[in-house]
């Protein structure tokens, strides 16, 4: 469209100049009746002027899209989001606070029309009065004309409309902005920096120039996103044939990284620490529920990693199942049933991971 306008609006002025270079010398010694000769061209220096207008109005529209289709791409990177996610998540707030404000607002330049309007030409009607008071807003003002009125009428419009929306609306804004931008920047305070992502893309960029990285897009068709099959680094390798043991790594802790800040959980620290407490007196008490254990003395991390050493990792696992099953009457994980599922998905865990010392 702003290329349209200005095309339009170079067309127009080269027919003006047009017209005026191919005027007859006569027409401009014309004593009566000039309109004749120049209506044609004051109706095309009108047209001019309105594309000449319109392209400067687009002209400042443009760079303004391209500020809000750079904050579109800001919006993939957390920490570059943080402008964009702190006023979309106060935006309700905004929006309430914006109600009081424009109420208080337009109540003070209608005050300021019946006070000043017949002494300066800047409060002589509202639609002037509004942008002047928001200039008043932001400290642009002349006290001195304002005291034509009387010096006690001016104080006190002055003194009340500085003390409550300067001071205190003003202040009242920034607190909802900050309040929200306290929490956004905690969730991004996790995230990488735009420096090491970027860092990140060249080191890929050189690992696919050296054919040691396979990309995505060819890992991907793979597997199943529908799938709940627990996965390991070997069934990678195996999906993947070409793929490297690190590269499959770092798939997998990424994956879970994701997963996690997709997924974040609500366990309070109490429900943790209850849940630890539990696996700590299991484990001490397993020489007990499991026979043929020769391991004595209170639970300490050297009798589990005795035990870890002479029995077998599935037989700890289960009997630890039934300890936490009988015992657990925690809400961690959201009942007994996913605790049991949290130790099957640990005794595939611990095979994937060729019998390492789990425990200890």
């Amino acid at each position: 469209v702003f290329l349209i306008l200005w095309i339009v609006r170079v067309k127009e002025i080269e027919h003006v100049r047009d017209e005026i270079l191919s005027f007859d010398l006569e027409a401009f010694e014309c004593t009566s009746d000039c309109g004749a000769h120049f209506s044609k061209v004051f109706l095309d220096v009108e047209t001019a002027g309105y594309f000449t207008g319109s392209v400067r109005v687009f002209g400042a529209v443009v760079p303004m899209i391209f500020m809000l289709r750079l904050f579109k791409a800001f919006s993939a990177q957390p920490r570059l989001a943080l402008v964009t996610d702190t006023l979309k998540q106060a935006s309700s707030n905004l929006a309430h606070y914006l109600v009081v404000f424009t109420a208080i607002f337009f109540t003070y330049a209608t005050m300021a029309v019946a006070l000043f309007g017949r002494e300066i030409e800047r409060f002589a009607t509202l639609d002037r009065a509004v942008p002047s008071t928001f200039r008043l807003l932001m400290g642009d003002f002349e006290f001195q004309k304002m005291e034509v009125i009387g010096r006690q009428y001016a104080f006190l419009f002055f003194f009340s409309f500085m003390w409550l929306l300067n001071m205190v609306m003003m202040s009242m804004l920034i607190a909802i902005i900050m309040d929200v931008y306290v929490d956004v920047k905690a969730n991004a305070a996790f995230s990488h920096t735009i420096w090491s992502e970027a860092w990140d893309i060249a080191g890929r960029a050189y690992l696919n120039r050296k054919k040691a990285r396979i990309l995505l897009l060819k890992i991907r068709p793979a597997f199943d996103a529908n799938s709940e099959d627990l996965l390991s680094i070997s069934d990678i390798m195996t999906r993947v044939p070409l793929i490297s043991r690190k590269q499959a790594a770092r798939l997998m802790e990424n994956a879970a990284t994701r997963f996690l800040n997709d997924n974040p959980s609500d366990i309070q620290l109490d429900g943790v620490k209850s849940f630890v407490d539990e696996i700590y007196n299991t484990l001490g008490s397993l020489p007990e529920i499991v026979s043929g254990i020769p391991v004595k003395g209170a639970p300490s991390r050297r009798n589990c990693s005795k035990l870890a050493e002479e029995v077998p990792l599935d037989q700890l696992l289960a009997a630890a199942s039934l300890k936490l099953h009988s015992n657990l009457e925690s809400d961690w994980l959201g009942s007994k049933a996913g605790i049991g599922k949290l130790i099957e998905s640990a005794q595939l865990m611990a095979k994937s991971l060729d019998q390492s010392p789990f425990w200890s």
